[in-house]
């Protein structure tokens, strides 16, 4: 029901877009006001959250689709969709905010015309004409050379996502993407940034600093390569094990938030992984950011004991961003000796 759409430059991290394809179809019969004079078009997106610093100066554009979303769709959000639509098809020229939960797009004369002329009904429902004539539109970021930028959170389920018509007699007709078929996607280049220097380091280098990222960006694993000189040595009880990840500030807008929490895990698969254990329950050491302290904290006592007692060997764990899947949210964190494991312990 929701989608990100937008941009972000950065130097830290490189560019990220988000763009989105939808169907959009009438709840009315818009033709029914044919004898009306036709002012405008305007596409309303509605807004939960805005991740960044709005700025109208990092352009959006508004494409009518040359193809048609499938009905029995796979799209993942790495989907290749520029062969849906030609940049002739564009069909605004500017947004702007409306109040603080509506983007508003103003749609081009040609296309309102040929949005209301196209219209028909059978029975007061919409005819199938007219989404063989209007295959939808892809809102699609247009990717600048200036830092910044921010994220808008569509919901595209909303009554006011719509695209509307207003009439010169105060008449309007709406046409709604929630009526529709519709997908996101989202697309990473980190060319020129500094973290493309860490993804193209040797992989048993060991980074200074640790980018993560939501939406389905990078994230990071560390691992404890020391643990083994205390094993064979004592025997020793985990009273507690704090693993304390304190944050590099980037020096970029607050408005690009810090994620409220991270988590770690250990990869069952390239594609599987499991909480560790303790770190991502804990009542305090949970992963969730101390914002005093520009810090996140993990427990991971049960973890370290299960280390040194054998039960455990996979000392390799992935830092990622809650939510993941579905935050735009990202931090840079301090890695190298700046990470700290502080244990408490009985040795006997």
């Amino acid at each position: 029901t929701s989608y990100y759409v937008g941009l972000i430059n950065s130097s830290y991290h490189g560019s990220f877009e988000g763009s989105l394809v939808t169907q959009f179809k009438p709840s009315q019969v818009a033709n029914v006001f044919k004898t009306a004079t036709i002012d405008s078009a305007v596409l309303f997106l509605n807004v939960d959250t805005i991740y960044g610093v709005t700025n109208n100066n990092f352009v959006i554009n508004v494409y009518q689709l040359d193809s048609a979303i499938s009905e029995d769709p796979i799209y993942y959000v790495s989907t290749d969709f520029s062969n849906m639509y030609s940049e002739s098809n564009k069909i605004n020229s500017t947004y702007r905010m409306q109040g603080d939960s509506i983007v508003a797009f103003k749609l081009s004369p040609a296309f309102t015309n040929l949005l209301i002329n196209n219209t028909y009904a059978e029975n007061d429902t919409v005819d199938s004409l007219f989404t063989e004539s209007f295959k939808g539109i892809a809102i699609v970021p247009q990717n600048p050379a200036v830092m910044g930028g921010q994220l808008f959170k569509v919901n595209t389920v909303s009554g006011n996502s719509r695209i509307a018509v207003f009439y010169n007699d105060s008449l309007s007709a709406s046409y709604y993407l929630s009526n529709g078929n519709r997908f996101g996607t989202y697309k990473y280049n980190t060319a020129g940034s500094q973290l493309n220097n860490f993804l193209e380091n040797p992989e048993a280098e060991s980074d200074s600093l640790i980018y993560l990222q939501g939406l389905n960006g990078v994230h990071s694993k560390i691992i404890l390569n020391n643990y083994i000189d205390w094993i064979n040595v004592s025997k020793y009880s985990i009273i507690k094990a704090e693993l304390i990840f304190p944050i590099y500030e980037t020096g970029e807008s607050q408005n690009y938030f810090y994620p409220d929490n991270l988590y770690l895990a250990q990869a069952e698969s390239d594609s599987t992984f499991v909480s560790t254990i303790d770190a991502n329950k804990s009542k305090f050491f949970d992963g969730t950011l101390d914002l005093t302290k520009k810090q996140y904290r993990f427990d991971i006592s049960r973890y370290m004991q299960n280390l040194l007692n054998g039960k455990e060997t996979d000392s390799c764990m992935y830092i990622r961003i809650n939510n993941y899947n579905s935050e735009p949210n990202r931090v840079v964190l301090k890695s190298g000796n700046n990470i700290k494991l502080k244990i408490t312990y009985t040795k006997h």
